[in-house]
């Protein structure tokens, strides 16, 4: 935003004024406002002035030389009182007053006066305020004055001061109002301007425009011209004109059409230039109606000052003050007059302040602008601080004449919301606006309901906030201003949080509760809810008062699926419509899954193993996992010492035994299998000596089958399965027996687990079953007489020897015989076999089997076997004799 207060500088003089704000109000405590402008007077060390004589200042000129002005509140030379409210401003030099804004003799100082505006668009000039009364009071070094009055509830102030920047005399006016309310109102001062003593002519004295809408001035016949400097804002800003008093209108435009909403001008302004001439001639000020609280004031500000015709070049600035923020750049415009630089040459203009020069704008004559154009200055504010900041703006034309004017910079602050939360001196962070901090100024920040970071809610009932729209509206205190900021509360956001965030359950609970502790800075109340995706399954409210706890809400199991369940925890308060963010909750649902253990029947069918022989082992019969989580735990090879095997394929493991399963939805039960631990047996019988089976029995060659005991449980007696009977075999001797489990021997007496063969061993047997042989009782004879032997006696001849061609080995029996004796008396006879004797020392051969088909063979010796008895050479009795039967494998 930018501001006006100055008029340009020659070289000769810069006259200028000063305004501070637009609208002001200043609080104030004392029931009676008026009494308290006084006292405000008062205390800065003012007086009551006695009379109404002018003040006489002297001041510098731009050349350095003393001139003086005199200056008073009051229209006439009466010195005794202020009849009229006005700034009546004089310029003299060696005792001949050369200037004078009002005239100041007779009657001729009347015209418009102080009017209040009570209409914002009001067609007449508004209503007279009294001028009646009231206090004149003066500055301790006698060079301010002051003029108080009252009118009903508004309070009249005008104070003149010498103007500290410029050769002139400042008039501020000011209405303040004492109504008790806000009321809308505006401010209107005019007077006459006449040069010289009262005269019909001199009471119309052309009023001429200082350019660029800054101003007028009058000037007289010595080329002294006092000008009036008028402040102009964007917002309500102070409208200047001549006027034409006969009628009460304005020059080109009525108050109607005056009514603050931007600067008004015409459009042939330029310096020099006669704005109004004619009949009864003024000047004229004036503020539109705006909103003034109790005890503020409506108020502008014009500068009277001195200034002489010159041909040097000059500047006016668009403003006397800019403002901008921190960090940028204000553009200056405005107008330059140029009266002897020559066409089509450069010209400059600069300016000069803390920052150093500027960038220099150039111009240059031409036929289409002559005498003068518009320039631009951008100024660059850098990091200075908020504050105001003096600057010289300089035109030099091409002949080397200068003029210059100042010009005021003011950098307002960036003004920032500052975030904090309440109750605590902690800032949370800080809002640039991008607005200036300005009192009594309006503004609107956007300020949503919670931070950017969602961690902070406002403080709704924060003055001034909505919010429905989100916006902070108000006005910029002093003491904001002063620090830069307005502070706002925050509460921190609510929190919720399930502790613990993670819960297990098991497939027998009905339902699970879940715990959690909340927060809410707010004490408004509010519930908390978990939520299966969008859907609400549990909730619980909170009351009002407290700022945290702690909740508890079941949820059914019928709510939760088989495996990970993911939750969402929320909580929504009372106090606005801010939902905290969603908080993770997983509960797994356990999936029970049963461990069976089957004794194998065969591929396919199964029966439970009886619990006994489960006893003493820890394996789990019923498990609940997590869904994706693995069943692990080892498997024994054998149960009941090794009377069950596991059976590896049908359980699905390898020879480890370790199961590794996980854990599906639809997993419900994990099958063990395990066989009897049984092992083929089987008992056979061999021959010691060939290591092949041995004969069936003596009268075959075929072979002795062994036993197939089938499938015996591990760990069975060796003894239970072996009968007496097999360790007998015809034909053979029993040797020993001899227990392989998987072809290693073993002497535990136990089926082992691996195939087990039982041998019995057998020697085999090579015997001769010798026959009784008697020849019966015969009656002695002279004669030699052959005996037979009685019966059918035989020989009995087992071999079970073989070969290495398998085949029983060939036998021979032989025999001889030793000859019948009776009491050492040999029997007189001999016995033969097929004719041959046997009593002789040399074996007799009986039979022989060279290729035997069987193990046992017999034969009979009675047909072939004599006893020759010698006649008359026996004698009576008994006679025995030995037989000796000879069995033989060669031939």
């Amino acid at each position: 935003m930018k501001r006006i207060n100055r008029v340009l500088m020659t070289g000769l003089l810069v006259v200028m004024s000063l305004i501070v704000s637009i609208v002001a109000c200043e609080e104030v405590v004392h029931a009676d406002l008026y009494q308290d402008r006084i006292d405000y007077y008062k205390g800065k060390g003012y007086t009551p002035k006695n009379n109404n004589n002018p003040v006489v200042k002297q001041i510098l000129n731009a050349e350095g030389k003393p001139e003086k002005f005199w200056y008073k509140i009051g229209g006439t030379d009466d010195n005794s009182k202020v009849n009229r409210v006005r700034a009546n401003v004089a310029y003299y030099k060696n005792g001949t007053d050369l200037i004078h804004s009002l005239y100041k003799d007779g009657t001729g100082t009347g015209g418009l006066g102080l009017k209040i505006l009570e209409q914002k668009n009001a067609t007449s000039m508004g209503r007279g305020f009294s001028e009646t009364g009231g206090v004149l009071y003066e500055s301790p070094d006698k060079f301010s004055l002051v003029y108080l009055n009252k009118d009903g509830k508004y309070v009249l102030e005008t104070l003149m001061e010498p103007n500290e920047t410029s050769v002139g005399i400042k008039t501020e006016i000011s209405i303040w109002n004492d109504t008790g309310s806000a009321k809308t109102y505006g401010v209107m001062y005019g007077h006459d301007s006449c040069l010289g003593p009262y005269t019909y002519e001199n009471d119309r004295v052309p009023i001429r425009s200082l350019g660029a809408n800054k101003g007028m001035y009058i000037t007289n016949t010595t080329d002294v011209r006092l000008n009036y400097t008028f402040k102009r804002y964007k917002d309500n800003p102070t409208n200047f004109m001549g006027a034409v008093y006969s009628d009460g209108t304005f020059n080109k435009y009525t108050p109607k059409n005056a009514n603050g909403t931007g600067v008004d001008g015409w459009t042939d302004d330029a310096p020099q230039k006669i704005i109004l001439n004619g009949e009864d001639t003024g000047i004229f000020v004036k503020r539109s109606p705006a909103l003034i609280p109790d005890k503020g004031r409506t108020f502008f500000e014009f500068n009277t000052g001195l200034g002489l015709f010159t041909t040097n070049p000059e500047l006016t600035p668009e403003y006397d003050e800019y403002e901008t923020l921190a960090g940028k750049t204000v553009e200056i415009k405005g107008d330059w007059f140029d009266t002897e630089g020559k066409a089509n040459q450069d010209a400059v203009i600069t300016g000069t302040w803390i920052n150093g020069d500027l960038v220099p704008y150039k111009y240059k004559k031409s036929t289409n602008n002559p005498e003068s154009g518009n320039f631009k200055l951008d100024v660059p504010v850098g990091n200075l601080s908020p504050g105001k900041y003096p600057m010289t703006l300089q035109i030099q034309d091409s002949t080397g004449r200068t003029g210059s004017v100042k010009v005021d910079i003011i950098i307002l602050p960036n003004m920032e919301i500052e975030q904090k939360v309440k109750g605590t001196t902690t800032v949370i962070n800080s809002i640039l606006t991008g607005l200036a901090g300005k009192k009594d100024e309006n503004y609107e920040v956007n300020l949503p309901t919670i931070t950017s970071d969602n961690k902070f809610l406002i403080d709704t009932a924060t003055p001034g906030y909505n919010k429905t729209t989100g916006k902070l509206t108000g006005q910029w205190t002093e003491a904001e201003v002063a620090a830069g900021k307005r502070v706002v509360d925050y509460y921190p956001v609510p929190t919720v949080k399930a502790e613990p965030a993670e819960y297990d359950m098991l497939e027998g609970d009905p339902s699970k509760v879940i715990t959690g502790k909340w927060t809410d800075a707010t004490k408004q109340g509010g519930t908390v809810e978990i939520k299966k995706g969008n859907t609400v399954i549990g909730s619980q409210t909170y009351n009002a008062g407290a700022d945290n706890g702690t909740w508890s809400i079941t949820i059914p199991k019928a709510q939760l699926d088989i495996g990970e369940n993911t939750l969402t925890v929320t909580l929504k308060h009372n106090y606005s419509s801010f939902v905290t963010e969603p908080q993770t909750i997983k509960i797994n649902r356990m999936k029970r899954v049963m461990i069976n253990y089957y004794l194998a029947k065969g591929p396919i069918d199964k029966e439970l193993l009886p619990e006994s022989a489960l006893a003493g082992l820890n394996l789990p019969k019923q498990l609940d996992k997590k869904v994706n989580e693995s069943i692990q735990f080892s498997l024994p090879n054998f149960l009941v010492g090794q009377k069950y095997k596991l059976n590896l394929s049908r359980t699905g493991v390898d020879a480890s035994g370790q199961i590794n399963i996980p854990v599906t939805p639809t997993l419900n039960n994990i099958d063990i299998f395990y066989d009897l631990n049984q092992v083929t047996v089987e008992t056979q019988f061999i021959n010691v000596e060939t290591g092949k089976a041995v004969f069936e029995n003596l009268d075959s060659t075929d072979r002795r089958a062994k036993i197939e005991h089938g499938m015996k449980e591990v760990g069975t007696s060796i003894g239970s399965l072996v009968t007496e009977n097999d360790k007998k075999s015809d034909g053979y001797d029993f040797d020993r027996m001899e227990v392989k489990v998987g072809g290693i021997v073993t002497n535990d007496g136990k089926v082992g687990d691996k195939p087990t063969v039982i041998t019995m061993y057998f020697k085999p047997k090579f015997t001769i079953k010798p026959p009784k042989l008697d020849f019966g009782e015969h009656s002695l004879s002279i004669f030699n007489e052959t005996k037979n032997v009685e019966g059918n006696p035989t020989v009995e001849v087992i071999n079970t020897h073989e070969n290495a061609n398998e085949k029983i080995t060939p036998w021979k029996v032989s025999g001889k015989f030793s000859g019948f004796k009776r009491n050492g008396t040999a029997l007189g006879g001999v016995v033969s076999y097929d004719g041959n004797s046997l009593q002789t020392t040399n074996d007799v051969e009986i039979k022989r089997d060279a290729t035997p088909n069987k193990g046992k063979q017999t034969f009979g010796v009675s047909d072939k076997m004599k006893l020759d008895v010698q006649g008359g050479g026996s004698m009576l009795g008994e006679f025995k004799g030995t037989m000796t039967w000879i069995l033989s494998d060669e031939l």
